[in-house]
């Protein structure tokens, strides 16, 4: 997801966007992962981080998520969340 091929970054987005929607116990344990994209300067990565995060909240078994609440509704903050860039 953080390749510079774009076609290559979109196509593994929606790949594990899907997984993360109908099975988020599979990518749950790299929810480091995402978080990290969470932070990261790139607005492409932080969407994608929103995207897959909020789905994985569902098997959030360690409430996780209660820990970076904070940090990810900031986002909405940010202007890409709106489009504006």
């Amino acid at each position: 997801m953080v390749s510079k091929n774009e076609i290559y970054r979109y196509n593994c987005f929606k790949v594990l966007f899907q997984v993360s929607v109908s099975h988020p116990a599979e990518l749950y344990p790299e929810w480091d992962y995402f978080l990290n994209l969470l932070g990261s300067s790139n607005a492409y990565h932080r969407m994608s981080a929103i995207h897959i995060l909020s789905n994985l909240t569902s098997v959030d078994a360690e409430k996780r998520f209660d820990q970076i609440f904070d940090q990810y509704f900031l986002l909405s903050d940010d202007p890409i969340f709106f489009g504006i860039l």
